[in-house]
């Protein structure tokens, strides 16, 4: 149990009376020293009891003033100058509490309530600043998804005018196929008309997979043939800006089972992959797209899809898949690519691996579980 604290009215009174004691003590030896020698110093009798009472006020006044500046003044003025300090943001000060009573505990109270404002000040700057980055990453969501927003658009403006497109290309096609029928026609004029028509058929071709990438997928999930999505995927791409100047070598297992989902949104998660490997290789480089059962998994399927392009920063790896969460420079990315293809990846009971190193390339490795009746495809 913690001793009581002394009462610093008791402390002063005590000293008070002790001080008033040895007074009393001192001006008693001396009225009897003086009436011992009564017929001798008689004549100086008043002056020397005049004396002792000025010395005896004088000790009274001076250890008085000692014993108030010690026990009451100095701690007054230590706890003042200390809420001063207090007042202009120090928070660091503390006030000497070595007595033990009320001024004492006062001390001790006024350090425990600078040691609370401070912890609350360093609390008050952390949600502060916490605030700021909310803030802050709340004015680049809402950015983004204006963005994102910005994208959608465009994709249904991309749809449309595919659709539209697709339809003069079909009536060019059947006025192809009508100057082939004429016999008459040179070799050299048939070879033309072939290759406008390959042309076209090309064009055609590229619509309408822009056009079935642009439709919602299938509620209901289905079996799906994981090397002709692959195939699907990169056809589609192909016709991106750099992409030729990529080097790109697919290896496709033929004896695949194939996966339960939906082949459409496996073919955005591939294309984003895809996409994301073309833009990490703005020189050029090689990709490599493979399919393969997966090792761990016999029923599994494995799709790795590598570069040899910039790489990602180990203290980024584990972020890239967050929503919004982007390296690339503003108007080049949303930072949901990723993120929306480890929800396809999960929607279909799947995982994807990520390897990366700087300055040598990165490799997305999607692992899916085969379907339950699954057969080669």
């Amino acid at each position: 149990m913690k001793p009581k604290a002394k009462s610093l009215i008791t402390e002063v009174v005590v000293n008070f009376a002790v001080l008033m004691a040895s007074a009393l003590v001192l001006i008693s030896a001396v009225v009897l020293f003086v009436w011992s020698y009564q017929k001798e110093f008689q004549a100086f009798t008043p002056l020397i009891v005049i004396g002792y009472v000025l010395l005896f006020s004088a000790v009274v006044v001076g250890f008085g003033y000692v014993l108030l500046t010690r026990v009451l003044l100095r701690p007054l003025r230590q706890i003042l100058e200390a809420t001063e300090r207090v007042a202009q943001g120090d928070f660091e000060v503390r006030v000497p509490a070595a007595e033990e009573n009320e001024l004492g505990a006062l001390a001790h109270a006024f350090n425990r309530m600078t040691e609370q404002i401070k912890l609350q000040q360093q609390d008050l700057r952390q949600h502060l600043g916490a605030l700021e980055r909310v803030n802050r990453e709340l004015e680049r969501t809402q950015n983004q998804l204006i963005f994102s927003e910005k994208l959608a658009s465009v994709g249904r403006l991309a749809a449309g005018v595919a659709h539209e497109i697709g339809n003069p290309l079909s009536a060019i096609l059947g006025y192809l196929e009508l100057l082939k029928r004429n016999r008459e026609l040179a070799a050299e004029d048939r070879d033309v008309l072939q290759r406008i028509e390959k042309e076209l058929d090309r064009i055609h071709r590229i619509i309408r997979e822009l056009l079935d990438y642009s439709r919602p997928p299938k509620s209901e999930p289905e079996e799906i043939a994981v090397n002709q999505v692959v195939s699907n995927a990169v056809d589609l791409v192909s016709t991106q800006k750099g992409f030729p100047a990529i080097e790109t070598v697919l290896q496709l297992d033929h004896g695949l089972p194939a996966v339960r989902g939906s082949g459409h949104e496996l073919q955005q998660l591939l294309v984003n992959l895809i996409l994301n490997a073309v833009d990490a290789m703005p020189q050029g480089g090689r990709l490599t797209i493979s399919t393969a059962p997966h090792m761990v998994e016999p029923q599994g399927v494995e799709i790795r899809i590598a570069d040899t392009g910039e790489g990602i920063a180990r203290e980024n790896l584990r972020r890239i898949f967050d929503p919004f969460f982007t390296t690339r420079e503003p108007g080049r990315g949303t930072g949901l690519g990723l993120s929306i293809c480890s929800r396809i990846v999960e929607s279909m009971d799947g995982r994807v691996e990520v390897e990366s190193e700087v300055g040598r390339g990165s490799a997305f490795t999607v692992i899916l579980p085969a379907a339950p009746s699954a057969h080669p495809g």
